[in-house]
């Protein structure tokens, strides 16, 4: 696991009250994603099916 990963999986543990088996039973599913400066995580009018964590930086909304 990565550090990202590590952050990631403990919010999931405080936010969501997971155990470790269900966070290692979903860790297949998350994947790290960079956005760069200028890119855009979901396009105007289409359906997000992300779910999006914040490790580092800013969006704006």
């Amino acid at each position: 696991m990565t550090d990202r990963n590590d952050i990631v999986f403990q919010h999931l543990r405080d936010f969501a009250s997971l155990n470790d088996k269900d966070i290692s039973d979903s860790q297949p599913f998350w994947k790290a994603r960079k956005i760069n400066k200028g890119d855009f995580f979901n396009m105007q009018s289409m359906v997000c099916n992300d779910l999006g964590l914040i490790v580092k930086g800013i969006f704006r909304i």
